[in-house]
């Protein structure tokens, strides 16, 4: 009866495991293709708990996202609702506020041969995006003024040395398909190597004055930086976008409106480098975004160009030369980790019929291979992934809960085991009972 409890614990606990994984992989697919975004129009509101508004912005709101302030304030989602959300403080964001003053110190732009001979890619995923107050209309599909921003984008890098792949292949419409579409762009924008990849796009709230700031004498339509959390590079993709916020502040204050950590993937895991800006919203003229645009480019060579040993600075490693492994892989190898350790720990407790025992005889057989050299190597990257997981693990949970095939799966298993629990119980009322012939019977 032990043992068969035990192997129904032990199918559970692998069902859900594998549930999880197909469900995370869903819901990333899911983010990837059913978001269009930028809605010309809609605004949702993200205040603090106090009631102070944080930011706004025309894209979907959920539960977990995070905005990063040029301030360094860190928020976090906790409660969304119509026309909004709600978002608690957790502190200053330690990483980027070190970005900070290390790019207080640069006084020299470290620029590397090794990126220099690559190339900055730029595409469009929203092609069809415009700017009202200039050309009377929100959308003009296939034509869109994103392009002209993109082109200054280009034009301005190149005129900095920078070599420059710009694609403007149309994805229209705008739909749930977008980036599904945009993805074969950006995939032949990594072909060619490029040392960066930006998806320029521009907002949809309503008031200008949300993305307008005077620098210089002049109002630009400020830039905001978006990655994506349903991405297995958001850890470099974000420490990158940590950079240029950074290095765009100390240059030129108010000019980054914040960092938004969205639910999305925005094809950011095809480079670690890969970033999605906002060049104001439709309400901002033209001319304010491509000078936003342009101001943003003078922060884009001295972040490319960080060296191991060109500076003391957070992290300490060129952004061409990030890992770029897949962090989805650690994630698997964890859950085969946990799923290995309880099917271990099952198997010394059948044979020994002693939970202690089991749990000393597991310990001691994990304390061995811990000490292995193949497990010290991998320590840093266990680091790595215990703040991944930290960071995305209540956008997980939630999604998790509300996923329908998890509630699904679920279902089965626990009718499953229902099932199995009656029969054991049924198996164990109705055992057959021997005849016994008493005294006077016949032979």
């Amino acid at each position: 009866m032990r043992k068969i409890i035990v192997y129904i614990l032990l199918i559970y606990i692998i069902s859900l495991s594998f549930s999880l994984s197909t469900a995370y992989s869903l819901n990333r697919f899911h983010n990837l293709t059913s978001y269009s975004g930028h809605q010309a129009g809609r605004c949702n509101v993200i205040q603090d708990q106090q009631g102070n508004v944080i930011t706004e912005l025309s894209r979907n709101v959920y539960v977990g996202d995070e905005i990063i302030l040029p301030n360094g304030n860190h928020y976090r989602v906790t409660i969304t609702h119509e026309h909004g959300a709600t978002a608690k403080h957790i502190g200053k964001d330690r990483d980027y506020m070190r970005w900070v003053q290390y790019f207080k110190r640069l006084s020299v732009q470290t620029v590397t041969n090794e990126w220099k001979n690559r190339p900055v890619g730029i595409y469009h995923t929203h092609t069809d995006e415009s700017y009202q107050p200039t050309s009377g209309k929100a959308i003009e599909p296939f034509e869109g003024d994103i392009y002209q921003v993109g082109q200054q984008f280009a034009n301005t890098m190149r005129d900095k040395g920078i070599d420059v792949i710009y694609y403007k292949t149309p994805h229209d419409p705008h739909d749930n398909n977008a980036y599904v579409r945009s993805r074969r762009t950006a995939t032949g924008i990594i072909k060619n190597n490029p040392v960066a990849v930006f998806d320029i796009h521009r907002d949809g709230v309503l008031n200008p004055n949300k993305y307008r700031a005077k620098i210089n004498g002049q109002w630009v339509a400020q830039v905001r930086i978006v990655v994506g959390k349903q991405n297995p590079r958001r850890i470099t993709n974000q420490d990158f976008a940590k950079r240029l916020m950074a290095q765009a502040s100390q240059i030129h204050p108010g000019l980054i409106k914040d960092l938004y950590i969205g639910s999305g993937n925005y094809n950011q895991d095809l480079l670690t480098t890969a970033i999605l800006l906002e060049a104001g919203t439709h309400t901002n003229s033209l001319e304010e975004a491509k000078r936003g645009i342009t101001l943003f480019t003078d922060a884009v060579p001295a972040v490319l160009g960080l060296t191991r040993g060109g500076g003391d600075g957070p992290g300490g490693s060129a952004i061409g030369q990030l890992n770029e492994h897949n962090n989805s892989a650690w994630a698997a190898a964890g859950w085969l980790l946990l799923i290995t350790l309880v099917g271990v720990g099952a198997f010394y407790f059948i044979n020994s019929g002693n939970f202690e025992e089991a749990i000393g005889n597991t310990a001691v057989m994990l304390k061995k291979k811990m000490s292995s050299p193949e497990v010290n190597r991998v320590k840093e990257k266990f680091v790595a992934l215990t703040v991944a997981v930290k960071n995305n693990l209540i956008s997980i949970v939630y999604q998790f809960i509300r996923s329908p095939q998890v509630k699904n799966l679920v279902g089965r298993i626990s009718a499953f085991i229902s099932r199995i629990a009656v029969r054991i119980s049924r198996g164990a009322i109705a055992k057959p009972v021997r005849n016994k012939k008493r005294k006077g019977d016949n032979e």
